[in-house]
C-alpha cells in the first residue's frame, strides 16, 4: 500500500496515492530537485533568448562570496549532493505528520520498490529508494518498536545497499554499510558475505 501525507484543515489524513504514478505513487518528477530545478531555469532562458548563456550549481565560498572554480566531474558531483539533499528533505517534510508504524509502513513500501529495482537491474533507481526508505526510518518509543524498525528497514537496507553497490563496483562502500550492518548484528550473515566480497 502507498502513503502520502497531506494536511487536511486541523487533521491529518492519509491519502492512498493514485495507481500509475509510479510504485511509490508519486513520480520522480514531483518532488524537486537541484538537476531538475536547473534544467527548467534553462529551457525558460533559452525559451525566452536568454542570451546564450546557462545556469548551473556551484560551490561558493561563504566567507569571500567567490565561486568555486572546480572541474565539470566535481560540479556533478555537488549537483547530485544537492539533488540529495533535496529529495530528503521533501519526504522529511512529507512524511512528518504520520504515526511511527505509519512511517515504518512508508518506509517498508519503500524498500519493496528498492527490492524491484535491484531485480531488475536499475541499481540507481535502487540505491535511491533504499534511501528513501532510511528517511522514513523511526524507532518508536519502545525497544519493541525499535527492533522491529531494525528488523524490517534498516538492516535489509543496509545489506541491500551494500549489495547495490557491490554491482556498481564500489567495494569500499559496500565495506561501509557491512560494517555499519555488523555494528547492529554482530552476528549477520550476508553482511559477512558481501563484505568478504567487497
Amino acid at each position: 500500500r502507498v502513503w502520502a501525507a497531506a494536511a487536511a484543515g486541523a487533521g491529518r489524513a492519509l491519502l492512498s496515492a493514485p495507481r500509475g504514478r509510479g510504485r511509490s505513487g508519486m513520480a520522480d518528477g514531483e518532488l524537486l530537485t537541484a538537476s531538475r530545478l536547473v534544467a527548467r531555469l534553462n529551457e525558460h532562458l533559452s525559451a525566452a533568448g536568454g542570451g546564450g548563456g546557462e545556469m548551473e550549481i556551484r560551490r561558493c565560498n561563504r566567507a569571500t562570496g567567490e565561486l568555486d572554480e572546480t572541474a565539470e566531474s566535481e560540479r556533478a558531483q555537488t549537483l547530485r549532493e544537492a539533488d540529495f539533499q533535496m529529495r530528503t528533505g521533501q519526504l522529511a517534510r512529507l512524511i512528518a505528520p504520520l504515526a511511527p508504524s505509519e512511517k515504518l509502513e512508508w518506509a517498508v513500501d519503500r524498500k519493496d520498490e528498492a527490492n524491484a529495482f535491484f531485480g531488475e537491474g536499475d541499481v540507481d533507481k535502487a540505491i535511491s529508494r533504499y534511501l528513501d526508505a532510511m528517511v522514513g526510518l523511526d524507532f518508536g518509543a519502545s525497544e519493541s518498536d525499535s527492533a522491529r524498525a531494525r528488523e524490517l528497514v534498516q538492516m535489509p537496507i543496509l545489506n541491500n545497499l551494500a549489495a547495490c553497490y557491490l554491482r556498481k563496483g564500489e567495494p569500499r562502500k559496500a565495506l561501509e554499510l557491512c560494517n555499519e550492518a555488523l555494528l547492529l548484528d554482530p552476528d549477520g550473515i550476508k553482511p559477512r558475505l558481501r563484505r568478504a566480497k567487497a
